[in-house]
């Protein structure tokens, strides 16, 4: 089981992420919620030069988060 799991992943990492939640829906599973924040993965700051304050530099990515509930099979 644990290697068509693995399988099933590799296969969808390599989707767009609309094909991707397709698949998932076809499995059985229903898309209720997204939800997206904000990462920081890094950050810098300093004296502005000349006059008060500080420059920052924030680099991050956006993150999606899917929440799923299995369909019963009175849905399908």
């Amino acid at each position: 089981m644990n290697k068509l799991l693995n399988a099933s992943a590799n296969v969808l990492e390599n989707l767009p992420i609309t094909q991707t939640l397709a698949v998932i829906e076809e499995m059985g599973w229903q898309l209720v919620h997204v939800g997206y924040i904000y990462r920081e993965t890094y950050s810098v700051s300093r004296d502005k030069l000349f006059s008060s304050g500080q420059q920052i530099a924030n680099e991050g990515e956006i993150v999606a988060i899917y929440l799923f509930r299995r369909r019963n099979s009175e849905q399908e």
